[in-house]
């Protein structure tokens, strides 16, 4: 009980990786370690992004990306703070924002899902929405491009966490 996310965390004993993913509630015997085992714990520092970046769509309306951070083994969290001085309508929708990345023949995309702390909004006038976007399934290391709303804001480029 390390009170550890496990992607921040990799046991490794007799020149293994051991995988106490599987089940939260492994104990060291279940993980097949025999009682004159020796085994080493390697913790990672938590990865994260802090102010990588703009998308935007014009001067006037930009998503400003805060931070970036892994949430999981193949997650990333997103906290974003998008702005708009209504000159070109309502801002778009948060939960059409994607992040894609180059597979091994093609582009891959994900649609994340969006919890809102801030959504102000005047009819004609300046609105503001900031949260977090949360990608499922995506890469954890590498190369990948945010692009915030349905379509126009330009892509950012973020360089996730190097290996691992």
């Amino acid at each position: 009980a390390l009170n550890v996310p496990p992607w921040e965390l990799r046991l490794t004993a007799d020149g293994s990786f051991l995988d106490p993913v599987g089940d939260a509630e492994s104990t060291l015997e279940a993980l097949g370690l025999k009682e004159d085992s020796e085994v080493m714990v390697l913790r990672s520092s938590p990865r994260v992004l802090t102010n990588p970046g703009v998308s935007a769509y014009s001067a006037e309306y930009c998503c400003t990306v805060l931070q970036v951070r892994q949430a999981g083994w193949k997650t990333i969290e997103i906290d974003f703070s998008v702005r708009g001085d209504g000159s070109l309508g309502r801002l778009q929708r948060p939960s059409f924002s994607k992040l894609s990345w180059k597979g091994s023949k093609r582009i891959l995309t994900r649609k994340g899902t969006v919890k809102l702390t801030v959504d102000n909004a005047e009819d004609g006038g300046p609105s503001h929405k900031q949260g977090t976007l949360t990608f499922e399934d995506v890469p954890t290391c590498g190369q990948v491009a945010f692009e915030y709303g349905e379509s126009g804001y330009d892509k950012l480029i973020l360089d996730l966490f190097g290996e691992g």
